[in-house]
């Protein structure tokens, strides 16, 4: 007889007893119907239920097949039955047994007038008697007998158990069996995306050195201090043999160094596998830095731990230089999910009020950041935020306001402006194979893609004290993807103690096809400190190898900022700058990629690292009665008092700057690379060294 099974149980084995083996039980197509009995939907997120047929010879059988009804199982060829055919006998005690795992059974056969009782045992439970007869001269076939869909909420082993009973009629039929399995609902794997993690060669917590860091580069690395290196400084050694081992977790890798004519060669060994030859020699005189010289991707199909050694070889040149690592990784994306406002709102946040306040009053204050994180808000909102509180974390509203009414933030109350401490939080550092914004993670108020906002009053501090500048800043917005972002103002804050990024890094380079000077496009300190407004152009890094080979722009349109207001702050104890705009990659003689209506006035900046203030990439920017006092402090990268680039119709007007203290640049003013119409007057300037 033609055997066939349809479907396949998923989620655990069907152990049929056989008296002869079934092949083809996997692979084969598979039946899924709903609980109610119909075919599921493909997107469904219940569980699926699936059904396998079995042909009853297939179980475990008592008797033989054979010829002898009275004694064997016989098979009879019945086109009405399933397969064709089903087996009989009228042997009293036979029986036919199924073990299997699921959830249910059923038991289909043909009932006719000299048809007798069988009993079925489920799991050596209480046997009940169910009949085949029918008092019709017509049998039925495929007839369902019994049916048990209450064997568990799991797919478990089960055993069924089907016995011929004395009775008035002594024939009995076998057709087949329905296993019921329930398969779980398939959970959706979480989306992931890629991400960069930037780890300098000699950060402890990822980096072990053999020998340590000393002075000497004859027997150990030595800390070389350059603006041009990622970070602001690379390590070195002579010594033959030395090794910097990197653990990390993630799917690849990326090493990068500084290449130069005395530069020699590495060993690079991932996981334990082939050691590969790698050279930082090249025939110049001058030295390239950031160079990618080793990559390795796809290492594993998700986050796994992996280890690269990169040991300094023997061989006519002994200068081995360790710059940064890029770490690949998989980070699961989070889908956002807001409370929308309603517009024309004002809610309260307050640090003392009592937990699961609404907001809509003083005295139903919310008491958390996340509270103020967690709500879209609407055309003329309020978030006003009682004086003298205290939040650490990240102020990051959602929403966009109108030109009618922008979405203001304030403080309410007498005392102390309240403080958003965003302490020490920092983003990863960029490379030029990043497209897209720095990110929320690295500033205490941040806005991205967002318009038509004002925030006032508020104190704002992101100080660590782990020795380290990283890409920190006091309030940062940013834009992307395209467009014209309106109405951007801040006013009367205190900002102090930001440790941002004070290194010369860059992250794309514009090479004159003729030769020429360098264009540097893009740093990262433009982008770090008191107050940073940035847009971000993508470009195409599919074959991007360096910072100065990114492709051509991909945005349907330049993403710039127009009426930008920041006036009235107060701005102290800042690396690198005080204020600064700019458009990261953005072309760099295109009036198009421009900020605009940027009027930067009555600030006090004292106290910061690199410059004050740097209007980069606008048309037409005001800065007027500011004083900047005590800037250019650090060498790891140049500044100014008040500078700008990229940049037309400036004017500069009526502002204090003094105390520039070293000559990288150190002036008070500079009209730098690709400015014009600018008009510099009415300013004081003093104590400068530069």
């Amino acid at each position: 007889m033609k055997k066939k099974l349809i479907g396949r149980i998923m989620g655990g084995a069907l152990a049929v007893m056989l008296a002869f083996p079934v092949t083809g039980l996997w692979g084969l197509p598979m039946t899924r119907v709903s609980a109610a009995g119909e075919a599921a939907d493909s997107g469904t997120s219940q569980p699926e239920i699936t059904v396998t047929k079995v042909q009853a010879e297939d179980a475990e059988l008592s008797l033989e097949i054979g010829s002898d009804m009275s004694s064997q199982f016989v098979e009879e060829a019945e086109p009405s039955s399933d397969e064709g055919g089903h087996i009989k006998t009228s042997k009293i005690g036979a029986t036919v047994t199924l073990t299997f795992e699921g959830t249910g059974i059923r038991f289909y056969t043909k009932c006719g007038n000299g048809a007798g009782k069988l009993s079925v045992q489920i799991d050596d439970g209480e046997p009940q008697e169910i009949d085949e007869y029918i008092d019709s001269s017509t049998a039925q076939f495929k007839e369902l007998l019994y049916e048990n869909l209450e064997l568990g909420e799991t797919n478990e082993s089960h055993t069924i158990v089907l016995t011929t009973l004395e009775g008035e009629r002594s024939n009995f039929n076998f057709d087949y069996f329905e296993v019921i399995q329930t398969e779980s609902a398939p959970v959706d794997e979480p989306e992931k995306e890629e991400k960069s993690t930037i780890v300098q060669a000699e950060d402890g917590d990822y980096v072990s050195l053999d020998p340590q860091i000393g002075s000497s580069m004859a027997d150990s690395f030595v800390v070389e201090s350059e603006p041009s290196s990622n970070g602001g400084a690379h390590i070195k050694t002579s010594k033959i043999g030395a090794t910097v081992t990197l653990t990390f977790e993630g799917t690849g890798v990326r090493f990068y160094t500084k290449l130069g004519n005395g530069a020699g060669k590495l060993s690079v060994q991932v996981d334990g596998g082939e050691p590969e030859e790698i050279d930082e020699y090249i025939d110049s005189s001058t030295a390239q830095f950031q160079q990618q010289l080793f990559e390795a991707l796809n290492l594993s199909a998700d986050n796994e731990q992996h280890t690269l050694i990169l040991t300094t070889v023997e061989g006519e040149r002994s200068n081995f230089n360790f710059d940064y690592f890029e770490v690949i990784s998989l980070e699961e994306v989070v889908e956002d999910d807001y409370i929308q406002s309603e517009g024309n709102t004002t809610y309260y946040l307050d640090s003392s009020a009592a937990p699961d306040g609404d907001g809509r009053s003083e005295d139903t204050a919310f008491d958390s950041l996340e509270d103020i994180n967690g709500i879209e808000f609407a055309a003329g909102d309020e978030i006003l935020i009682k004086a003298g509180s205290e939040f650490q974390g990240q102020l990051y509203p959602k929403g966009s306001g109108s030109e009618e009414a922008p979405i203001v933030i304030d403080m309410y109350g007498e005392g102390e402006k309240p403080l958003i401490d965003g302490n020490g939080r920092y983003s990863d550092a960029p490379t030029f194979r990043d497209n897209g914004p720095f990110g929320e993670e690295g500033s205490a108020v941040y806005l991205c893609n967002q318009e038509y906002w004002e925030i006032n009053n508020l104190r704002v501090k992101n100080w660590s004290d782990d020795g380290q500048d990283k890409e920190r800043s006091g309030i940062r917005v940013e834009a992307y993807g395209g467009g014209t972002y309106h109405h951007i103002y801040i006013k009367n804050c205190d900002i102090s103690d930001i440790r941002g990024y004070n290194g010369q890094d860059s992250i794309w380079d514009v090479v004159p096809e003729n030769g020429g000077t360098t264009f540097y496009g893009s740093r990262t300190t433009h982008r770090t400190g008191g107050i940073n407004v940035v847009s971000y152009t993508e470009r195409d890094l599919t074959n991007a190898t360096s910072s100065s080979t990114a492709g051509a722009v991909i945005d349907e349109e330049p993403t710039v900022f127009d009426d930008i207001l920041i006036e009235g702050n107060k701005i102290e104890n800042c690396h690198a700058n005080g204020i600064t705009t700019t458009n990261i990659r953005g072309e760099l003689d295109n009036k198009d990629y421009r900020h605009t209506n940027v009027v930067i006035r009555g600030n006090e900046i004292r106290n910061v690292q690199r410059a004050g203030i740097v209007p980069l990439y606008t048309s037409g920017a005001l800065v007027e009665r500011n004083l900047v006092d005590t800037f250019q402090q650090t060498y790891a990268g140049y500044g100014c008092g008040i500078w700008c680039d990229r940049a037309d119709g400036m004017v500069f007007q009526y502002n204090e700057v003094c105390n520039g203290k070293n000559t990288m640049d150190g002036m008070a003013f500079n009209l730098d690379d690709m400015t014009e119409n600018g008009i510099i007057q009415y300013n004081y300037t003093h104590n400068n060294v530069g």
